[in-house]
């Protein structure tokens, strides 16, 4: 299995690796974040996307997502405000999977006019 979660021997709150993160640019610390909870982001997006290679990529994107928006927003409790990101994440991209799919089939539609005009003449 990709994600198998493995024992944190770290005894650091996740408080405690957000600060150093931010106040010390220690990304070990993110390291650890996703080591605890990168099954987490995994299942949250397995529930939207279905789809393992996606599912893997979005934890991946995420956890990259994490070390501009940690330094940008006040983190009260990780795990939920982790699960809102991955959530929300997920929905963009259903959301900009089905405006492609909008569109592909737009253009495809409006060609068949075309090319139904064209032979038509």
């Amino acid at each position: 299995m990709w994600l198998i979660r493995s024992k944190d021997k770290s005894t650091l709150t996740d408080a405690a690796l957000i600060e150093l993160y931010r106040s010390k640019n220690d990304t070990n610390a993110i390291g650890i974040l996703f080591n605890r909870y990168s099954h987490l982001v995994y299942g949250v997006c397995m529930k939207y996307l279905k789809d393992d290679d996606d599912c893997k990529d979005a934890t991946l994107q995420i956890f990259e997502k994490l070390y501009d928006d940690l330094k940008k927003y006040s983190v009260e409790k990780f795990s939920f405000w982790l699960h809102s990101v991955a959530r929300n994440y997920c929905l963009m991209q259903l959301r900009n999977k089905q405006a492609a799919l909008k569109k592909k089939k737009i253009l495809n539609t409006t060609s068949n006019r075309m090319y139904r005009r064209q032979n038509h003449r």
